[in-house]
């Protein structure tokens, strides 16, 4: 990312972090995509544009032990695939979001993650497969909820980018397809 970007993510993170209640969502969304090295330049610039650590902030900001805190420092050290599914877990947390899953938390974390990242999280991490599948259930079930939860375009993205046996381009190339029909039809459940 451009010194730019790396500019605007502190910003954004700053935004998320400087008020009466963080904003997990943006912290992390702000924090996902970065290599490590990346990582380490968002750190560097939170430091010297804000005076502190970004690692002393998501310490501050957050609950020990969460979901938005592991998240947050395995992005901040470079490890995508731990932070995609820490975030994959808090976005799934009904005492988080009571109102379903935050399916765009949760697909940019899968969308965020390289094809080495991912295929290491679906076939190399022995607690994936449970979890993707307790999440799949999760959002097959607010599916059937019509005033909440997710609908059927966000459940068939989140299938997609989770199904090992769809290569990472045609995976997000039928995430796009899907977003195009979801803009063609409408989002209705």
């Amino acid at each position: 990312a451009e010194t730019l970007q790396i500019q605007s993510r502190v910003k954004k993170i700053s935004v998320a972090t400087d008020r009466w209640g963080t904003d997990e969502s943006a912290l992390l969304t702000n924090m996902m995509g970065l290599s490590k090295a990346e990582a380490g330049y968002l750190d560097t610039e939170f430091l010297r544009l804000k005076g502190k650590s970004l690692r002393s902030v998501i310490i501050d900001e957050t609950s020990d032990g969460d979901n938005v805190r592991q998240s947050a420092l395995a992005y901040l050290a470079g490890n995508a695939t731990e932070g995609a599914k820490h975030a994959a877990r808090y976005a799934s947390d009904r005492w988080q979001h009571w109102f379903g899953t935050d399916t765009e938390l949760l697909n940019k974390a899968m969308s965020s993650l390289t094809e080495e990242e991912r295929t290491h999280l679906l076939t190399k991490d022995d607690e994936w497969p449970d979890l993707r599948d307790q999440l799949a259930k999760q959002l097959t079930e607010e599916r059937h909820n019509s005033l909440f939860g997710a609908n059927q375009y966000e459940l068939d993205t989140f299938l997609t980018l989770t199904n090992k046996d769809i290569k990472y381009d045609d995976a997000h190339l039928q995430v796009k397809a899907i977003e195009l029909t979801k803009a063609f039809q409408g989002t209705a459940n």
